[in-house]
């Protein structure tokens, strides 16, 4: 896969990279890990992740809704930035068929 990684406006790679995910769910708890892998740096030539992030979530249906809350950290290890969070709701629609 080649892939042009952007975050905040800063390309971290213009290689290819492998981009690994994990989900594990059970009774609405959702828990997820994915990351960037770059195969060669542009600068330093090193494997490594620029990028790894972590989602911690809680799906339920509401009526005719599904709700899901959560947490994501994007963590930057192997480059200056800082982690950041963001706290999320969704809100999506079970509609069937109108009678």
């Amino acid at each position: 896969m080649n892939h042009l990684a952007r975050r905040r406006g800063q390309v971290n790679s213009d290689r290819p990279v492998i981009q690994p995910a994990l989900t594990i769910q059970k009774h609405g708890v959702r828990l997820n890990v994915w990351g960037n892998y770059d195969l060669s740096d542009k600068v330093t030539g090193k494997r490594q992740f620029p990028e790894v992030d972590l989602t911690a979530a809680y799906d339920f249906p509401v009526r005719m809704i599904e709700v899901s809350a959560g947490i994501i950290e994007y963590m930057y290890p192997n480059t200056p930035s800082p982690s950041t969070r963001e706290v999320f709701l969704n809100v999506s629609g079970l509609f069937g068929k109108a009678s």
